[in-house]
């Protein structure tokens, strides 16, 4: 049997199993976040007052929907 395999065995193997999962929870969220900001822009464009805030515009958007799933 190749190593991975012979480590599954070992104790320390469910605990790497929930951190596999974590991590895979946090890409899914963080890719819903990033999409829920492109839709947010979309919709807010009217707000932004120059291109030279674009950056600063939405992270603000971005940070505000990462706070929101934050305190669900």
């Amino acid at each position: 049997a190749d190593v991975f395999h012979q480590l599954r065995g070992l104790p320390h193997a469910v605990a790497v199993d929930e951190a596999e999962q974590a991590v895979e929870e946090a890409v899914e969220d963080a890719e819903d976040v990033v999409a829920e900001t492109v839709m947010d822009a979309y919709r807010q464009i009217g707000s932004l007052r120059s291109a030279d805030a674009f950056r600063g515009w939405i992270f603000r958007i971005l940070m505000t929907l990462f706070m929101r799933r934050m305190t669900v």
